[in-house]
Parts: structure tokens; sequence; C-alpha cells
């Protein structure tokens, strides 16, 4: 009779304890209760504590019964009891851990470990990296790996095969050629499932080259293909369109006496489905079915997706059919597989058809669910069934993920829905989910437009405290001031971004802007003109407008076309997209006569909820009715985009735009010039100033001011000087907040000259110098170090009468402090 090994020599034979195909061998031998140390089970149990070889007994025979569970609250015990394990059980628990992924059981056991203050073995991180690799946490996966670097321990060949097929499973292309050529250096060869996995990540990014490398290098090694690899291989030339190396590589199936697995036939119906090869598919299926197969899941998942990407709805549901006939258990992917095909191919019969099966069936609704179905009623406009999904998704325990927030809280906020908003940050209280400032601003935008100001700073507060705010909200606080003319609340708030260390933006100014340019206050739109200057911001069209033409911009537009055509763009223009629909669908059952200004009134809705789908679906069905989009049309996209900060969009639009030059209006002429300014793409913004004249278009203030500014954002003195003359020369006024532009730029650059120049220009034209002006020159010499001159200004200031403000001492205590004075 062979004698058994006490346990406590088992930490000798911690290598053989990895052996996958050995643990359970390993753990019933250690079950095996030792001479002189007989334990009930029931005395085990009864006892207030657990001595160390107790503890190994009872995990021992625990993990042959799958009962990891009862092994942690034990080890939680012991931690209670400060009762510390032996190594040799802590490594036998988590090699049964990392087998099942039981990532979260893993890393409660490591917390112990480090608590108990053992050192942790190769074989412990060995299966923590084995684990994490398996449930794909290469973050955590990438610590470990540096923790046996730290202890100088070896890393084996197997745990740099588990990273490397991680890597390869995530795409993650660098670390995995890093780290094969760290293998390379030790002599290492990946596993057959490292070589496969590797193979199938080149060929997902297309690096078809690399594939070829790697192969060539398995050939030089001699490495057998087994099936797994010569199925990657098949992935790799379908991908690759090489379909004569396919076949030949189906060939060497037989030459190797390998059997194709559903693996096999599964990278076929890829190939075949990309190449819309659908007979050859179907053929793959025959196959299966012959050789005595099931297909699983997945495959028949596959062929689904590859019908309902191109609406072959017949062969759908010959396909959901096979999941009966092979008595296969249709999962939650299969049908949003099909629930998104019959939307896009707009068979919402279909697609309730399908949602009826899974009540059926008993196929409980996901975030992804819920997502698609509640897209789809909205697309199709069907409010009630949004409504019930809705209330549905309010009462479930689904957690919510930030796509389904987004859509929800866009949605409701077309809808105008504050209720809905309310219940969804109700949800969101105590979730993971991160809230998006965006949905801040929308929750703002709708409390403003009820007129309830103290309910938009309570939202704000809490938001600012859980630092969920960004310059787009506190645009919206600031538009909810202006629009209840709150000039006090705008300012207080203004201020407090500032110090808050919020960097404003155009659309910032724009809103103070507005607020002001109604009044007579000139000193306050001064007074944020230059602080425009000092963040370094360019004006835009509409901050042009706002100040020399405020509250004319669109009004032209909203007597345009019928009265149902001006309800409809006013509608839009509030941002009520549902009550534009109606009126829309009430002029087609009426038989009305459409026209472009419909068109416009639709586009303006759309683009500006960020619509851009339907948006684009508008222009195409009016133009099959021959309604095609004129200048305003074009007016609206621009405006739109360009306060989206939607580059693309624009992008697409100018290139539309730079064919039809010879029938560009001023606006659009304005508005190219002053984007081309604002991007600094000067050269096209000269470019377009020239077609201007070409075309006899003649050019208005707002033309060479956005010239002007362009100009002076790039430091470019000579040309802003000649358009300040080409202004005089065509009579155009040049005003005070012109002057203050330029004042600060020559400031900045130190062109002390030109600015004492530009201030006597100023007093020739009887353009009143204000204490911005004068701070703004004590602010330069203050920083060039010339302290008389900056007295000179204060006291010609003070001689002058002009009051002066906080800023003007900030600037006299930093010119003096700068200079040790």
């Amino acid at each position: 009779m062979i004698r058994r090994i006490p346990v406590k020599m088992l930490t000798v034979y911690r290598p053989y304890l990895w052996s996958s195909h050995c643990c359970f061998r390993t753990v019933r031998y250690v079950s095996t209760v030792l001479p002189g140390e007989q334990n009930t089970q029931e005395s085990i149990s009864t006892s207030n504590s657990l001595n160390p070889l107790q503890y190994h007994q009872i995990v021992a025979k625990s993990l042959l019964d799958d009962d990891e569970q009862k092994c942690l609250q034990l080890l939680n015990q012991m931690m209670t009891t400060k009762t510390v394990p032996l190594l040799v059980t802590i490594e036998l628990l988590l090699i049964s851990l990392s087998n099942k992924s039981k990532w979260d059981d893993c890393i409660h056991v490591w917390n112990c470990l480090r608590q108990l203050g053992l050192t942790p073995t190769l074989v412990i991180y060995t299966c923590l990296i084995n684990c994490a690799a398996q449930v794909n946490n290469i973050q955590q996966m990438d610590l470990f790996y540096l923790l046996i670097n730290h202890n100088r321990l070896s890393v084996t060949s197997s745990i740099f095969n588990k990273m490397l097929e991680a890597y390869a499973r995530n795409g993650l292309l660098t670390q995995m050629n890093e780290l094969y050529t760290k293998m390379r250096e030790k002599r290492f060869l990946p596993s057959h499932s490292g070589f496969s996995w590797m193979i199938l990540a080149y060929a997902d990014a297309s690096k078809y080259i690399l594939v070829e490398l790697l192969l060539a290098e398995m050939k030089r090694h001699r490495i057998n293909f087994d099936i797994q690899i010569v199925n990657s291989i098949i992935y790799y030339y379908g991908k690759a369109g090489k379909m004569t190396e396919l076949q030949s590589a189906l060939e060497s199936i037989k030459e190797l006496n390998l059997e194709p697995t559903i693996e096999t036939y599964t990278n076929l119906i890829h190939v075949y489905g990309d190449r819309k090869e659908f007979s050859k598919m179907e053929l793959m299926v025959d196959q299966i079915i012959q050789s005595g197969r099931t297909p699983d899941v997945y495959l028949l998942s596959t062929i689904l997706e590859y019908y309902g990407s191109c609406g072959r709805l017949i062969e759908m549901e010959q396909t959901f059919n096979r999941f009966e006939r092979f008595n296969i258990v249709p999962d939650s992917q299969v049908y949003h597989i099909m629930i998104k095909s019959f939307k896009k191919f707009n068979r919402i019969d279909l697609f309730e058809d399908t949602l009826g099966l899974m009540k059926i069936n008993k196929v409980p609704y996901c975030r992804f669910t819920y997502d698609i179905v509640l897209n789809t009623y909205w697309d199709f406009r069907r409010l009630d069934d949004w409504n019930r999904v809705i209330n549905d998704l309010f009462d479930s325990n689904i957690e919510l993920d930030e796509i389904l927030c987004n859509h929800v809280c866009v949605h409701a906020g077309i809808l105008g829905r504050i209720d809905i908003l309310e219940q969804l940050f109700l949800k969101l209280k105590g979730s993971k989910v991160t809230v998006s400032p965006s949905w801040i601003a929308t929750r703002i935008s709708l409390l403003s437009q009820l007129g309830n100001m103290m309910e938009v700073e309570r939202v704000f507060r809490e938001a600012d405290k859980l630092k969920y705010t960004d310059v787009k909200v506190w645009n919206c606080l600031l538009q909810s001031y202006a629009q209840s003319n709150h000039h006090k609340g705008l300012e207080d708030a203004f201020k407090q971004m500032k110090s808050k260390l919020i960097i404003p933006n155009v659309e910032t100014f724009n809103t103070i802007f507005s607020s002001f340019s109604g009044t007579t206050s000139i000193s306050k739109l001064e007074e944020y003109w230059s602080m425009m200057c000092e963040f370094n911001i360019a004006p835009n069209i509409r901050t042009l407008k706002e100040i020399y033409s405020p509250r004319l911009d669109n009004s032209e537009q909203r007597t345009k076309g019928t009265k149902d055509d001006q309800r409809l763009l006013e509608h839009a223009m509030n941002n009520r997209i549902v009550d534009m629909e109606k009126i829309y669908q009430s002029i087609k059952l009426n038989n009305e006569n459409l026209s472009v200004n419909t068109l416009n009134g639709l586009i303006y809705g759309y683009a500006s909820a960020g619509l851009d789908g339907l948006a684009k679906d508008t222009l195409e069905e009016f133009d099959s009715l021959n309604i095609l989009p004129n200048l305003d049309t074009y007016i609206y996209l621009f405006n739109i985009y360009e306060t989206r900060n939607s580059y693309t969009l624009l992008k697409e639009l100018i290139a539309e735009l730079d064919g039809l030059s010879s029938r560009l209006n001023l606006d659009l002429y304005n508005l190219l010039i002053s984007y081309f300014g604002r991007t600094n793409a000067i050269e096209r913004m000269e470019q377009t100033f020239t077609q201007m004249f070409k075309y006899e278009v003649e050019a208005d203030k707002i033309t060479y001011l956005s010239l002007l500014h362009s100009y002076r954002m790039t430091s470019n003195f000579t040309q802003m000087e000649y358009i300040v003359e080409k202004m005089r020369s065509k009579n155009i006024e040049i005003d005070t907040l012109t002057y203050t532009s330029m004042l600060y730029s020559y400031g900045l650059k130190g062109e002390l000259e030109k600015m004492k120049l530009l201030e006597s220009q100023m007093k020739s034209h009887d353009i009143p110098i204000t204490v911005v002006h004068y701070n703004i020159m004590m602010n330069a010499f203050g920083r060039a170090g010339l302290i008389p001159e900056m007295e000179s200004v204060y006291e010609t200031m003070m001689n002058e009468n002009v009051k002066s403000n906080v800023e003007t001492f900030k600037i006299l205590k930093n010119g003096y402090k700068n200079n040790r004075n």
C-alpha cells in the first residue's frame, strides 16, 4: 500500500496543483483524513473557530461538491477570528474559482490574503491573472503581472499565454505585440489557442501582412495545426477575400485528419454572409445536419443577422423556425436581431409580433430591448406605446446605462416632458451610471420653459455639487436668467462660472449679449465684450447680430408662407417637434400645397433637435416632390450645425454650398466668412470674400467685422488696419466695441505705439473712451513694466471724470506687484 504524503508537504507540489486535469485528483487526495487527525463534520461545524488544517479539509471536500460559497463563508469566519489559513488552501480555492471565472470571489480571497499578511505565491498570481483574462479585466490582469515582476517571481508560459489571448480577444494589438516579443526573448511559444487568437486579432484589424508573417513563423517552428488554428485561418482568408487560399485551408482539414467543428462552419457562414452568398451559407447548414451535428444558438443567430441586414424577411422566418426544429431556446439576442431588422425595414407589424413572442416565451426585457423598443415607437411616433414602455422601464428593476438614459432624455426633452426626466433622475440615484451634463442641461431648459426659476436653481446647485456641470449646463442656466429678464442673476452666475474656472465659449457671450442688447446698457455690452477678448473668443455671426441688429434674426422668416407654415416654423423654433409634425400631417391630409417654407420649418425643427436622420429623410421626400431647398434652408442648417459644433455636417454643407457660389446671398457669405475666420482658414475666408465681389454681392458691416476679428485673432494687424480703412471709405461706422477689440489685441501683443495711435484716432472720431479702454491700456503698460505710463493713463482717466471700477484697481495692484513696487 502506498503511503499518502502529509498535507503540510503539499506546498512542494504547487506546480502540480495548477494543472487543470489534475486539480480534482488533488482535491480528492487532500480530502482524505490523515491518521491521528480524525474529525467529524459535526464537530467542525459546532466549533467556534477553525484551525488551518480543519479549514483545508472542509475546502477540499466542498470543492468536490462545487460548493465554493461554503469555503468563502468559512474564510470570512477565519478572518473574524484572525486565524491564518494554509497557503495551499488558498491556492486550491483560487484554482477552483478561477476555472469557473468567478472574478468577484477571486478578488475577495485576494483581499483576505493581503489582510492576513500572507505572501502570495506564483500559483495565486497565476489564478488571478487567468480569471482576469477570462473576464477580460485587462487593467487588473496587468496589475497582477506587474506584481509578479515586482516580487521577482518567474513568469511562466501559462501566464504569458493567458495574457496574450486576453489582449488578442480585446483587439489590443500593441500590448499583444509587446507581450509576444517578450515571449520570444524568453524562448516561449504561444499555445495553439494563443496563435489562433492572434490570427483572429490581426484579421479583425485588417493587418493581413502580420497574419502572413505569423503563419510563416508557425511553420518555421513546425507548429502542428489543430482545428482551432485552421478555423482562425479560414476566418482570415474569408475576411481578406482570399477564396482560393480558403479552399486550400478547407482541404487541409482532411489532410490533417481533423474534424470540422461548429466554429468551422460558423466562420464559413461569416465569410459567405459578408459576400452575400446566401446559397453557400445554407449549404453549410445542410453539411452540419448531414454530419450529425446540431447548430448552436450563435450559428443560427449569425444567419439570422445576415438575412435581417438585407431585409430577407422570409428567410429570417425560416431561420427562426429552425430554433424550434433543433430544440434550441432562442435567447434575447435572437429577438434583438429580429426587432432591429423589422424596425430597419419599417415592418412595425412584425416588430410587435416578435415582442408578443418574447412575452409568450417569457423572455425578459433587458436594457438593449428597452432601448430599441423605445426608439422604434419614437421613430414611428407611437407616443402612447412609447409612454407605456417608459412606465414599464421605470417600474422594472433594470439597471440603466448611459445609452438608454441618453435616448430617454433626448426624447423627453423634445416632448417637453419634465415629469419623465424627474423619474429618470430619481431612478438614477444610487446607480453606477455617470450622469451626463447634457441631461442636466435638458432638465434645466425644460424647467426654464415652465418659468420655474426656483427649481432651475435647485437642480443646478445639486448638479454643481456633484460636479455634473460643464459649460453647456452653465450656458443653460444663463439662458434661463436671460429668458426671465433676470439680469442680476445672469451676472452673478457668470461671476460664479469664472470663479470655478469654467471657460466660457461663444454661446455663453451670445446669451449675455442677447440679454443686454435690447437695453440701453452699452457699458454692459462693452464690459462683456472685453471679457470675450480676454478669453480669446472670436465672435460669430450670431454675436454680431445680437449686438448690431438685435431681435431681427428670423423675424422675417416667421412671416413667410401660409399660416400653417408659420405655425409649423414657430413650433420648430420652440423645439416642439411633435406639434410641428401634427401640423405637417394636417397640411398633407388637407391636400394643401407643400412649399419650400414647409420644408424649411421641418428642417429647422429636426436639425435643432439633433434628429439629423429625419432632416435628411425630409429633404429626400421633398426632392421627390420637386421641392428643392432654397437659401433659407442652408442658412438654417448652417446656423444650427455651427451652434451644435457638428463639424462633419458643416463640412458636407460647405462642400454643397461651394457648388452654389453664384447663387449665394449676403447672409450665407457672411456665415461662410465668419466660420472660416473662426476656424483659422484665412485663405478660404479671403477667397469667399473675393467671390462676393465677383458675383456682385455687396458686403455690409457684419462682413467687414467678421474679417476684422478674424485678422485680429491671428494678430495680422496690417490686414486688420486695412479693413478699418475700408470700412471708413464705405462710411461704415466703427463703433466702440471694435476699438475695444483692437486695443486689447495691440496691448496683448505689446504693440504699445499702435495702441497709443488708436487712442488718438478714437478721440479724433469722437469715440468715447470708457473705463474698459483705460483698463486695457493700463494693463498693457503694467505688463510691459512701464509704471509711469500706467500711472499717466490713470491720471488721464481721472481728469476725464471717467469713474474707475474694481478691475481698475486690480490692474494697478498687479502692475506694481509684478514690478516689485
